[in-house]
Order: C-alpha cells, then structure tokens, then sequence
C-alpha cells in the first residue's frame, strides 16, 4: 500500500485546519503491484505520482492494472 493526497479532489480539501495547533490531513493508502512498489523503489515516490497523474488510472480498483510495465 502506499498513500497518496485526495487525488481525486481539491488541493484545498487535502487539509482541514482545526483550532489551534491541530490540523486533519486526508491520505488515501492505495494498492499498489510488485512492479509498481520496485519502481518506487528505483525511482522515488514522486515520479510515481506523476505517472499516476498522466496514465490516471482507476485507484478505487483492486483489479486495476499496474501502471508500470
């Protein structure tokens, strides 16, 4: 699993800030395949997130093809 921001909505709606010091952030933990978790691990978490963003694949799918081939 890996977690991700609210992909699916606003920047703004990825925080909440409460009163005082304490803030609510929404994380998402998506699956993700054997190939995909060796692709974070050779080329970092944020090139993967931007491979999410181009191919946009449907991370509410358990059955969802890897994005990496």
């Amino acid at each position: 699993m890996e977690e991700i921001g609210g992909t699916y909505f606003l920047d703004s709606f990825h925080a909440f800030n409460c009163v005082g010091d304490v803030s609510i952030i929404q994380a998402w933990l998506i699956p993700i395949t054997y190939n995909e978790a060796n692709f974070i691990k050779q080329n970092g978490w944020e090139e993967f997130e931007d491979m999410l963003v181009k191919v946009d694949p449907d991370l509410i799918n358990f059955k969802r093809a890897s994005i990496i081939i």
